[in-house]
């Protein structure tokens, strides 16, 4: 699907949802799970877990998730009957299978080392107070795939949450390993005028030339975003680090924001090196 289609799929899915002043134009997880919701609870019951590192019963899983008991109990029956996980009837929890260590051996060895980005990520979230947000590029789109917000924070961002790449400064920030000439050609595909084109181009060399960019998380919206590349994994995969926070907030804390994210990265560089 070309851009331009991708576009107007995202319009039509948006006008079915409610609109988040905060955020302006924004497609959540939740309208792709139609078709593939028992799969992806059962992903988000393994991620769940991962994020507690201890063995959980089942009412534990279920209010995290916010399941219903009935729900949660049949589809942790069906992980258990296929050997995604364990359940231990004299604690009556659960634990993450054997069967995914070679899963998590494969993502430690593409993802910068043992535990090393998570491990990360958190002290990056202690220390800043703001939402984190992982986000990588997914054709003419900028996908978040992984999240960490404060409490109380009143507007989440979901993972697999997407956004359109020219309009959100996670996605600006992903374009800047782009030739020029990749980024006129995507311009090109969705009609930007020639004032958009040249600010965009402004804001890809502000980039190479600070390592970040500051701006709103989408174009109209509440919430101001800093991004920084992050060093490319043994996968490649690019990836951009950011932390979103009111505007107000983001301004007044922007040297230490910066400063949080260069040592993300260096963190990461060293593990990689």
């Amino acid at each position: 699907m070309d851009y331009a289609s991708e576009r107007n799929l995202l319009v039509e899915q948006e006008r079915l949802l409610a609109t988040d002043p905060a955020y302006g134009h924004i497609e959540w997880p939740g309208v792709r799970r139609n078709l593939s919701r028992t799969a992806t609870r059962a992903l988000d019951v393994l991620d769940f877990m991962a994020s507690h590192s201890r063995a959980l019963r089942a009412i534990e899983i279920a209010n995290g998730l916010n399941l219903s008991p009935s729900s949660l109990n049949q589809l942790l029956k069906s992980m258990a009957d296929s050997g995604y996980i364990v359940f231990d009837p004299r604690l009556k929890v659960y634990y993450p299978s054997p069967r995914l260590s070679r899963l998590a051996s494969w993502l430690d060895g593409i993802y910068y080392g043992q535990d090393v980005l998570q491990r990360e990520l958190e002290r990056l979230f202690r220390a800043s107070g703001a939402l984190v947000m992982i986000s990588t590029r997914t054709g003419s789109f900028v996908q978040i795939v992984q999240s960490l917000a404060p409490a109380g924070w009143s507007h989440p961002v979901e993972s697999g949450t997407k956004l359109l790449l020219v309009e959100s400064t996670l996605g600006k920030a992903l374009l800047v390993t782009a030739t020029e000439l990749e980024v006129l050609e995507l311009c090109r595909e969705i009609g930007l005028d020639a004032g958009r084109r040249t600010a965009l181009l402004s804001e890809l060399q502000q980039i190479r030339a600070t390592g970040y960019l500051l701006g709103s998380f989408t174009e109209a919206n509440a919430v101001a975003t800093i991004a920084m590349p992050m060093p490319a994994p043994h996968c490649g995969l690019p990836l951009v680090v950011s932390l979103s926070n009111r505007s107000a907030a983001v301004q007044e804390r922007k040297n230490l924001y910066r400063t949080l994210l260069h040592d993300f990265v260096r963190a990461l560089e060293a593990e990689r090196a």
